[in-house]
């Protein structure tokens, strides 16, 4: 009996920053994964309920729409996958 390879995981990274997500990006494709990406909390939301990825890594402070804000619109749309946040900042305040 011959099982078929499992299915590749989709990761939907979420990340204002040039060059937090390419850093981001760059680890997750040395696991293999595939990665959408996106620029901000909007483009989060539809890349994510057009694309249905595995797993979110959603920034928390974007333009256009912040992560938290994000994360709400695709639950309220039915949007189950996990989603984890995601913070470049290192201050104490966060």
């Amino acid at each position: 009996m011959t099982t078929s390879p499992p299915a590749p995981v989709t990761v939907l990274v979420a990340e204002d920053m040039p060059d937090t997500r390419a850093l981001v990006v760059q680890h997750l494709e040395q696991f293999g994964l595939t990665v959408l990406q996106a620029e901000n909390g909007e483009q989060a939301i539809e890349i994510a309920l057009a694309r249905r990825p595995d797993v979110v890594l959603m920034d928390m402070e974007m333009p256009v729409v912040a992560g938290a804000e994000a994360t709400r619109t695709l639950r309220m749309c039915g949007f189950s996958a996990p989603v984890l946040a995601l913070t470049a900042h290192k201050g104490e305040e966060h």
